[in-house]
């Protein structure tokens, strides 16, 4: 991304995970992936790697259909040899496979342990993984 948070470079693998084609995603932000809700997150994290913070967290994108990806983001700064910002790579690792899974885990917990306390007993189970 160029220091103003525009897309300058995108792989195929990206723009396949976010439902776009290549062209589409150039002269365009992050923050046009980003749910309402997770703006402010989002805003921070780019100041945090504009700053030269080498970040990393779990977030949440919106796909061009509309549908959440859950990614691990990376952000390096990278500068010139004066120091001066000349732009952000972002690494993007799909996590969604992953956080459908937990969900499903949780509910069945909740679920379990509702069913579990109407006869007085606490039960956990954690279902496997779907490949």
């Amino acid at each position: 991304m160029s220091p103003d948070g525009v897309t300058v470079l995108v792989n195929p693998r990206m723009a396949e995970m976010l439902g776009c084609g290549v062209d589409e995603l150039h002269e365009k932000t992050l923050f046009d992936f980003v749910f309402e809700e997770d703006l402010p997150a989002a805003h921070d994290h780019l100041r945090r790697c504009q700053a030269g913070e080498w970040t990393s967290l779990e977030w949440r994108l919106r796909r061009a259909d509309g549908t959440e990806m859950w990614t691990l983001a990376t952000c390096n700064p990278t500068f010139d040899p004066a120091g001066r910002l000349q732009g952000t790579v972002g690494h993007f690792t799909d996590l969604t496979s992953r956080k459908t899974a937990e969900r499903k885990a949780l509910d069945a917990n909740e679920r379990l342990a509702i069913d579990a306390a109407e006869v007085g007993l606490y039960v956990i189970a954690i279902p496997e993984p779907e490949r």
